[in-house]
């Protein structure tokens, strides 16, 4: 836990900056564990399955769900979801940063940020 949630600032630093609104209480946590906690994508997105509910703010219209980083895409996937059922006409995620990964032989994943460095410097 951090202790104060990265991408509310993100958002909210957009909408000031766009002159769009932002609706910080549209969604709410109700469970789950971290997300890096999670082995595999599939245990990643069992985990957020029922972990949103709509919060005192729904989003209506067109919304941009806003995220610090993406690894499987399961949060934004179960966040877009809920606004949805809640009334949002559609719901797309901006991020600002994409995990690295690779996928094991078992089926787990493993960060592979080295890998994505080297890859992003070679000349």
């Amino acid at each position: 836990r951090r202790g104060y949630n990265q991408s509310q600032l993100l958002a909210s630093e957009i909408g000031r900056f766009a002159g769009i609104p932002v609706a910080g209480r549209a969604l709410v946590r109700r469970a789950g564990e971290s997300q890096v906690e999670q082995p595999d994508e599939a245990a990643r997105r069992a985990n957020v399955k029922d972990a949103f509910a709509a919060g005192r703010e729904p989003a209506t219209g067109c919304v941009l769900l806003v995220d610090d980083t993406m690894t499987t895409g399961a949060t934004l996937d179960a966040c877009a979801r809920v606004l949805k059922s809640a009334g949002a006409d559609r719901v797309y995620g901006l991020t600002f940063a994409r995990e690295s990964l690779q996928v094991l032989p078992n089926g787990r994943l493993r960060r592979d940020s080295q890998a994505a460095y080297n890859r992003s410097h070679k000349r």
